[in-house]
């Protein structure tokens, strides 16, 4: 499912490889659904691996309470749910 399009750009230019190596990229978001700035941070866990948080900052594209995934259910490229695209995916013609 295509759920958003657009494009990004990392806060601090150069600064934003080093910022990701580090477990804390910002970032801003210039899509049709997800706008504005947003966090990536790494959680620190007893196990190895790579587990990441996203999330949104206080800004004016900032929604209470954040339903994003509630409001948009259907792909922007065809229009359809994750369960139309599944049963086609069983059922391919």
């Amino acid at each position: 499912m295509l759920w958003d399009r657009g494009w990004w750009r990392p806060e601090g230019g150069a600064a934003a490889e080093a910022s990701l190596a580090a477990g804390r990229l910002r970032f801003e978001l210039f899509g049709e659904r997800m706008r504005g700035g947003w966090m990536l941070l790494r959680m620190r866990t007893k196990k190895k691996g790579d587990n990441w948080l996203l999330r949104k900052l206080d800004d004016a594209e900032a929604r209470v309470p954040d339903d994003l995934t509630v409001r948009y259910t259907l792909s922007l490229a065809s229009g359809r749910s994750m369960e139309e695209i599944a049963a086609a995916g069983a059922n391919p013609k």
